[in-house]
């Protein structure tokens, strides 16, 4: 145990550099999954991971061929698999930059003749379908198409139609078991709800598809085996344990609201993205997304838009658009947008960041403890010699593992990282109260002190509840130290608890669920992540009656306030990171049709003789510097200058598309007139700009949701 923990450190300590590593500072992977005889090993499976966590797949092609493209330069272990076999794991490989590196993968064991390829018991009676069939290499050599799809169709009991796979014998309540593991069963499913099942095809997944009850139609994608069924970011989806314990706020969406009764929209920025994941999480794992955990602000806000960077003293630029709205006809989109100033690496400040790491026994599944261990070291890689880094752990007490110590020893970092293990109950108040006080003690003046809190929020001893949680952070971030919450893991997951934490304490707030999600935030986003630039941002919109008769602000419900909050620099607001966007949409009317009838004011006075008549509004933004106590204000006019949808900039089209997705799956009474296909049309169109692919996943999200027609609901 001990060799394989050296090991482990040895491969990462060679992987890690000062600098975070870019897209284009990645290699290839290729070679040919071959048995003891030199024989081809067809549909093998081929995986890449960092220490235990997973970074990429693909599966081999017919000759055994496989390729894995656009891997960060580094170390990492490689496993080859297929049922009938012995896994195989090539420890160390070293993958170069601009450079295509060759490992063959040798199966050493005889292959074991499969009974089935899709294992399934039937919950209510048993009938007489054929439900499984032995076929090998020649028969495949045999189709006039040789991808995954089309091997499954020449299976009894399985037979193809307008592109989709029909398994007879698979019930709506059937459990469903791969390789003799149980998938997810029936039971406590409702009967409308449908039922994933998977197709082994080679001892590898060949897609994954959805039976409703009854029908036994799941959707199969015709795409050659050699294409990888997970992509670069994304690893397979997670199962969730029974019984479910997720926790989420529930919230009811922003109405239509009169311009004449309440011209003033105030709210607070909100620059969290852990939304956006888990609605990708719970999508990828087959399960419609509870309401809430579907906050349509952090979905849009997870993406790059590309803004200008601000040229006027400020350190966010504002941008705004007026659109039409492609749900409704008889609305327009007003877009608000800022874009924070983008700081170089080394003009940064110098840094204190503080660890805090829950260990205790919930943190053993491998998505949790072993994925924070990765995140951390993405981190690692991020930080420069002159940052330092302390360490907190708790389970049923919390300790200071490492005292601050220069991000330039790495080796010593890594060690304690490493040897975290998770066990006991979960002293959450307790950890973030020994944190906030070492962080203190070495709080950095004119710098950048923060807190890292790394947890699925379970907290059960000591201080546990919502509010008392919210009431210690409040006191702790007046010492000047900002919060960033990280969440892991399914199953027991305590959204509602990290977000309140984050909100609370001058913080943001990202859900890892894996480990290209912690290259996203901890990396390529690491400056925006983990330096602010402005804190207590509001924005406040004001519109014009005369034209503006109805408006409603599109998502951040959690982050609306009174309209007398604005100018209060008592009252608690969001930060924006460097180079971080903030966009906000919302959803304007010539009429008061949606709104909920109110009596009409009788003593009110009208400045509209005042008020040029093509404004529609006025919008006003307050901030306080980092280390500020008092609020600088922002003024903007808006003028009623609208384009139509075609016409309207690419990031105002993307960022309406991810909205109404959003509405979608909120199952919103607002959106109208457009079906899904419009949705991934209008999110197609606008997608060019896409460095890093997250537009293009977003898309294949949709499509994948789409696809299903229904999903396991929670």
């Amino acid at each position: 145990m001990k060799q394989i923990f050296f090991l482990v450190c040895m491969v990462l300590l060679s992987g890690i550099s000062i600098n975070a590593q870019t897209s284009e500072n990645s290699g290839s992977l290729k070679g040919i999954v071959k048995d003891n005889n030199e024989q081809p090993v067809s549909f093998a499976q081929v995986s890449v991971f960092m220490d235990t966590v997973f970074v990429m797949g693909t599966v081999a092609d017919i000759d055994g061929n496989y390729t894995l493209k656009n891997i960060t330069a580094g170390k990492y272990n490689v496993l080859g698999r297929s049922v009938g076999y012995k896994d195989v794991k090539i420890m160390g490989v070293d993958i170069q930059a601009f450079k295509t590196v060759f490992v063959d993968i040798r199966f050493d064991s005889n292959p074991i003749l499969l009974e089935s390829f899709v294992y399934i018991e039937p919950r209510i009676s048993k009938d007489q379908t054929v439900q499984s069939q032995t076929f090998n290499r020649q028969d495949i050599l045999k189709l006039p198409s040789r991808d995954a799809s089309s091997a499954a169709k020449i299976t009894g009991g399985a037979n193809g139609r307008n592109g989709n796979l029909s398994l007879r014998g698979s019930r709506g309540d059937a459990l469903v078991f791969i390789d003799g593991v149980k998938v997810r069963g029936g039971a406590g499913i409702p009967q409308q709800a449908v039922q994933e099942v998977q197709v082994i095809i080679g001892g590898t997944p060949a897609d994954i598809g959805y039976s409703e009850r009854g029908g036994g139609i799941i959707s199969m994608e015709s795409v050659p085996p050699s294409t990888p069924k997970v992509s670069p970011y994304h690893a397979p989806p997670q199962y969730y344990p029974e019984p479910n314990t997720n926790e989420y706020a529930d919230f009811e969406d922003n109405d239509f609201l009169s311009s004449s009764l309440e011209p003033l929209s105030t709210f607070s920025v909100d620059v969290d993205k852990a939304s956006y994941s888990l609605v990708r999480n719970y999508i990828k794992g087959g399960m419609e997304p509870p309401r809430g955990a579907v906050r349509l602000e952090e979905m849009v806000n997870y993406f790059d838009y590309n803004y200008p960077n601000p040229s006027d003293g400020h350190p966010f630029n504002i941008i705004t658009e007026l659109t039409e709205c492609p749900w409704n006809k008889d609305s327009k989109i007003l877009k608000l947008a800022l874009q924070g100033k983008r700081i170089p690496a080394n003009e940064l400040p110098p840094s204190v960041f503080t660890f805090l790491i829950d260990v205790s026994g919930s943190m053993q599944d491998p998505s949790k403890l072993p994925l924070v261990k990765a995140s951390l070291l993405k981190l690692l890689e991020s930080m420069r010699p002159q940052d330092k880094v302390g360490i907190v752990v708790y389970a049923g007490s919390a300790g200071v593992v490492l005292e601050p110590s220069t991000a330039g020893k790495k080796s010593i970092i890594i060690n304690k990282i490493m040897a975290m293990e998770a066990g006991g109950s979960t002293a959450g108040g307790q950890g973030i109260q020994l944190a906030y006080k070492l962080a203190e003690e070495h709080l950095v003046k004119d710098g950048n002190n923060r807190i890292i809190l790394c947890t699925d929020g379970d907290f059960n001893v000591g201080i546990s509840s919502e509010s008392e949680l919210g009431d210690l952070i409040e006191t702790e971030r007046k010492k000047g130290i900002f919060l960033t919450v990280l969440g892991y893991g399914m199953g027991n997951y305590k959204d509602s608890r990290l977000e309140i934490l984050a909100d609370k304490g001058n913080g943001n707030y990202a859900y890892i669920d894996d480990y290209g999600e912690a290259e996203k935030f901890l990396g390529k986003e690491f400056a925006g992540s983990m330096y602010t630039i402005a804190k207590d941002v509001k924005i406040q919109m004001e519109f014009n009656p005369e034209l503006v008769k109805s408006y409603r602000l599109i998502g951040y419900e959690n982050r609306v306030l009174a309209a007398q909050d604005f100018n209060d620099d008592k009252k608690d607001a969001g930060e924006i990171g460097a180079g971080h966007t903030v966009t906000a949409l919302y959803e304007i009317r010539a009429d008061e049709k949606f709104c909920k009838k109110v009596d009409s004011l009788k003593y009110q006075k009208s400045n509209m003789s005042q008020i040029a008549s093509n404004e529609i509004g006025t919008v006003k933004f307050r901030y306080k510097k980092p280390d500020g106590n008092e609020s600088i204000l922002i003024t903007k006019t808006l003028n009623d200058k609208s384009s139509t949808f075609q016409q309207a900039d690419e990031s105002t089209r993307f960022a309406i598309s991810v909205a109404a997705f959003g509405m979608t799956l909120r199952k919103s009474e607002y959106i109208k007139d457009l079906s899904m296909n419009g949705i991934i049309d209008m999110a197609s169109a606008s997608g060019s700009y896409d460095e890093e692919g997250h537009r293009a996943d977003f898309i294949s999200m949709m499509k994948s949701y789409k696809r299903v027609g229904g999903i396991v609901k929670q």
